[in-house]
């Protein structure tokens, strides 16, 4: 009986683990296992959560990013202010072959910084 009210008690059902779902306890666990299991299909999903208003999402997102990259982070700072994150941001959608979003070139235009691509420790972009 003891077995069956700690396993009734343990079930979640907040169904599939999604990169960016609006539920942070979806999110966080389904961004871990992206770059837990080297999951480059989620590459293209994780790299707008950089732009997140949630500093976690932003440093759980770098953090399978860089794990997807080996080590790349094209000097992204989830704490930085939001202009600077941005020119790192429009290189990271750049890599992973996304247009730029509104914040990304309203931040490069304010700013007047580079979005050119860094060159990666991998040496290509997201088609390898």
């Amino acid at each position: 009986m003891v077995a069956m009210t700690l396993g009734a008690g343990c079930s979640v059902g907040r169904g599939p683990l999604v990169v960016g779902s609006d539920d942070p306890a979806v999110n966080v666990p389904a961004m871990v296992n992206a770059g837990q299991e080297r999951d480059r299909d989620k590459l293209k999903k994780l790299v707008p959560e950089l732009e997140s208003s949630d500093p976690a999402i932003r440093m759980f997102a770098l953090s399978s990013l860089a794990e997807l990259t080996g080590g790349e982070t094209f000097g992204f700072k989830f704490y930085e202010p939001q202009p600077v994150r941005m020119v790192a941001v429009a290189k990271w959608r750049e890599y992973a072959g996304l247009p730029p979003s509104k914040a990304t070139l309203r931040a490069a235009a304010k700013s007047g910084l580079t979005t050119a691509p860094a060159t990666t420790r991998g040496g290509g972009g997201a088609d390898k």
